[in-house]
């Protein structure tokens, strides 16, 4: 029944210690309770799969739909089999080091298992938060270097400028607009059909991406909802006169349409999905004669036409594709890029010493 308790700070008994403990007793007694408390959890104590359930509910009103799924998609395949039996209080470094091997083994590229990393410190940081856990043992050592993922090359196989203009040409209705913009702007399926109005400007020449078309559904609503682009950051293109001509027309022959989305189906409503384009997109490769390809590769044809045409690579990859840096321009299209015949230092012609053009002219 004694009302006091006998902490020890495990320091030396000596005069300089006694002035920290009358300067930090209150630190010390939450930190002595706060561990007690956890201990008295343990029993209760989630397993890392039961916690990053309530952790994905936490966030769902601040992070977008899209998102949430991405997160909840690469936990079970990545995190779950290897970590998810463990009982937060339980996870060691030699565990996170375990699921570390497990990601090199599965030659998945160094910035994607970044990813996967900063999900299972996010549930964690979660847990902290509410007080279940006290420490983030993934903080505790550093994530592998990128020499150790050894990641297999996806090869990209994009279409010409031949096949992407007969492709347009035998295009009928509005898939013509469609192809157009999507070959010749390098924007996303989910972000063509996600376009309004209000995004584009004709007087500057502009199209503003804000958004994206989800590729999944809500559980919760059925439906493709809107969301933010997958960088979660809006990019202003260039617009192409051919680019503006398909715009125009598609203006014109959908003028009787009171939808604020630039491309919609024949009810005249937005385009919840890609099926209808994506049939009509099949058919065409069909009678083209080219092979399957997925829709999804106008944007890579975009970047590889332009890049072997001479564009510069800066402009294909941050103005138009919204990269946020080369790398994946490099990865992807270095290729298209290695052909450029442009003959360089031009501007050093003018400026040759008279001597010089004099001993060239004797030669």
């Amino acid at each position: 029944n004694n009302p006091y308790a006998r902490i020890s700070t495990e320091k030396k008994f000596n005069k300089a210690n006694m002035n920290w403990a009358e300067k930090h007793w209150e630190d010390e007694l939450r930190r002595y309770f706060h561990k007690k408390r956890l201990i008295s959890r343990e029993d209760d104590m989630p397993t890392l799969d039961e916690y990053a359930v309530k952790s994905f509910e936490q966030h769902e009103s601040s992070r977008d739909f899209a998102t949430t799924n991405k997160y909840k998609a690469k936990y079970k395949s990545h995190i779950s089999p290897i970590l998810g039996s463990y009982k937060l209080h339980e996870l060691r470094v030699a565990d996170i080091r375990n699921f570390h091997s497990s990601l090199i083994e599965k030659r998945l590229s160094h910035k994607y298992s970044q990813d996967i990393n900063t999900i299972v410190s996010g549930i964690i940081n979660d847990a902290i938060e509410n007080e279940i856990i006290d420490k983030n043992v993934v903080r505790k050592i550093r994530f592998p270097k990128k020499d150790k993922f050894l990641t297999k090359e996806r090869e990209v196989e994009p279409l010409n400028l031949e096949d992407a203009q007969l492709l347009i040409d035998e295009a009928e209705g509005q898939l013509k607009n469609i192809l157009t913009f999507l070959f010749f702007t390098g924007t996303r399926p989910g972000e063509m059909i996600a376009l309004k109005w209000e995004d584009i400007d004709f007087n500057k020449k502009k199209i503003h991406i804000c958004r994206t078309r989800q590729g999944k559904s809500n559980p919760k609503t059925g439906k493709k909802e809107l969301g933010s682009t997958k960088t979660g950051k809006t990019r202003t293109l260039d617009m192409l006169p051919l680019v503006t001509d398909a715009l125009l027309y598609q203006r014109n022959t959908t003028i009787g349409s009171k939808s604020e989305f630039v491309f919609i189906t024949q009810r005249g409503e937005p385009f919840k999905g890609f099926d209808t384009i994506r049939r009509k997109w099949y058919k065409l490769l069909e009678k083209c004669s080219i092979k399957h390809k997925v829709l999804y590769l106008t944007r890579h044809s975009f970047a590889s036409i332009f890049l072997s045409n001479g564009e510069e690579a800066d402009w294909v990859s941050a103005k138009m594709l919204g990269h946020a840096n080369m790398t994946t321009t490099n990865n992807h299209y270095r290729k298209y890029m290695e052909n450029d015949t442009k003959e360089r230092g031009t501007f050093l012609n003018k400026n040759r010493t008279k001597s010089v053009r004099d001993e060239n002219k004797v030669s």
